[in-house]
């Protein structure tokens, strides 16, 4: 198992960051500790070269992809927190990841060189694909504000699974294009409009 490529110090740091939330520290598949890293010819996120990285609780995928360059392509998993950790510390400029036999890598920036082992990329979870369709771009803070004002309404019991999430829905208020959350325990309603671009109905998990 081999892989090698190089990011910007920044770029890493930031796309390791974001999947930290979802890495799971204390679970009972220690996998899920671990981040998937896939650097390949079509690894970025239009399909270019570049890099994913996955992390996931089992309940919440994150996916995040960085166009680079690609060396040599490949995947391996990696503890999350201590991937992170080194990130951090890594001087600016352009990092240096190249998997070696046995499940490690060596990162390198500048004066700094690290090795780290982890998993072969089979033992992590395979994770659904990406959905198809148009993406559409929301503000994240009108969509951070929405959320915090229905989301202590949706039921903590999970066997109501119908009430333990929140529903987004797109409504028309006065040629305006609305994002509608609807959340309820069965007891309690609550309901927030925000102006976003349009979006058809689905159901979001509370977390």
């Amino acid at each position: 198992m081999t892989m090698n490529f190089t990011v910007d110090r920044d770029q890493f740091e930031e796309i390791v960051a974001r999947i930290q939330g979802v890495a799971e520290r204390r679970h009972t598949m220690p996998i899920l500790s671990h981040t998937l890293l896939t650097a390949g010819p079509k690894a970025g996120p239009t399909g270019n070269p570049g890099l994913t990285v996955v992390a996931s609780d089992l309940e919440i995928v994150i996916r995040c992809s960085q166009s680079l360059d690609v060396v040599e392509a490949g995947s391996i998993a990696l503890p999350a927190r201590k991937l992170f950790d080194i990130a951090k510390v890594l001087p600016k400029g352009p990092v240096t990841v190249v998997a070696r036999e046995g499940n490690y890598v060596e990162i390198s920036a500048g004066r700094g060189h690290f090795r780290l082992a982890g998993l072969g990329s089979e033992e992590f979870p395979e994770m659904p694909e990406k959905p198809k369709g148009k993406p559409v771009a929301l503000d994240s803070e009108t969509f951070r504000k929405l959320v915090d004002c229905v989301s202590a309404f949706a039921t903590g019991d999970e066997t109501r699974y119908n009430l333990s999430g929140i529903l987004l829905e797109q409504q028309e208020e006065e040629g305006k294009t609305l994002l509608r959350m609807v959340a309820t325990d069965g007891h309690r309603l609550a309901i927030a409009d925000g102006e976003v671009p349009g979006l058809g109905g689905l159901l979001g998990e509370r977390r």
